[in-house]
């Protein structure tokens, strides 16, 4: 689980995606916003209802997200705030499929920051 102090609070949410930069990805796309005040990294995950009805499914890929993002938190500035926005055809991937794309975005995220 990711701890809560990590996550982007709903409060917050809005003001980090309105000024924030968008980086488009062909199965992820992040917001990100540097903001030298802020101490450790946070983060969301965003998945749209529509493309996928089941809950458990959408449940189980935001999970898997979640747990990659926090695996790879150490290669990421402590002052970032990432909002990660999943693509419908990001639902059919494996574990480590899904693993190797995020750290390959969050990447080239790093490098342009």
């Amino acid at each position: 689980m990711v701890p809560k102090k990590q996550k982007i609070s709903r409060r917050d949410f809005g003001a980090v995606y309105k000024k924030s930069r968008l980086l488009s990805f062909p199965l992820a796309s992040f917001r990100v916003l540097s903001d030298p005040k802020q101490k450790e990294i946070h983060f969301a995950v965003v998945l749209p209802g529509k493309w996928q009805k089941q809950k458990a499914l959408r449940n189980k890929t935001k999970r898997r997200a979640l747990v990659i993002l926090r695996q790879v938190l150490s290669q990421l500035p402590p002052n970032l705030s990432v909002i990660c926005f999943l693509k419908k055809e990001i639902a059919g991937l494996s574990f480590s499929e899904l693993k190797d794309t995020v750290q390959n975005y969050l990447k080239a995220t790093n490098d342009r920051n």
